[in-house]
Formats: C-alpha cells, structure tokens, sequence
C-alpha cells in the first residue's frame, strides 16, 4: 500500500529508552516526520558510557502502522586525569558488553487548529 503525501509529513513524537543490563536509562523524545533521521543520546553515568541512537520512521505496510528503525552505538567516556608529572595514570573498562534493551513508540501528533 502506498501511503499519500499527507500522510508522509504527518509528525510524530517518538519516544524511546534504552535499558541497560535491567536498568532503564532516562527516557527520550523527539518530534520527527517519515524519512527524517533523529538522533537520540543516553547517558549510564552508573558505568560511564553513553550511547547514541539512530532512529527513522518509514511508512508501515498497513494503513495506521508505522516501521521504527533503530541503530544503537556506545561510546566509552574517555576518562581524565589528575597525575603529577611523568607519573602514568591508566582506566580500565569492563571487556563484558552491556544486554542493551531498545523501547520505542512512534505517536501521531495532533495538529493544533487555526
């Protein structure tokens, strides 16, 4: 099915959360249109990461459903240091990766009347 133009630009708030090892990071949101790419940042300040998701609405195959497509990307915190001089200083960071939980939820936004 071919959704129509109209349709194309109705805008969304796509609100997302990603759960990191059972804990849920702070909750995000944005308002977004079909074929527009948001990103979205978190921040585990528990394990000092963050993380970057890419999001993008595409027309669903039915009328009334929308396909949500997420790319999750972390990034260690790059640590500073406080060390006298000559002295080394060093950080190590887990080698285990996190079990990334991705929530999402595109919602059509009501246009506001004239």
């Amino acid at each position: 099915m071919t959704q129509n133009k109209e349709s194309s630009q109705t805008q969304y708030q796509l609100d997302a959360n990603l759960i990191i090892n059972d804990l849920p990071l702070e909750p995000q949101s944005i308002t977004t249109t079909m074929d527009q790419r948001a990103t979205l940042y978190f921040e585990d300040s528990q394990h000092n990461q963050f993380f970057k998701v890419f999001c993008i609405l595409k027309p669903g195959e039915q009328e009334g459903t929308v396909e949500i497509f997420t790319s999750v990307h972390t990034e260690v915190t790059a640590p500073s240091f406080l060390t006298y001089e000559g002295q080394e200083a060093s950080a190590t960071f887990p080698p285990k990766q996190p079990v990334i939980e991705v929530k999402v939820r595109a919602t059509p936004v009501k246009p506001t009347p004239p």
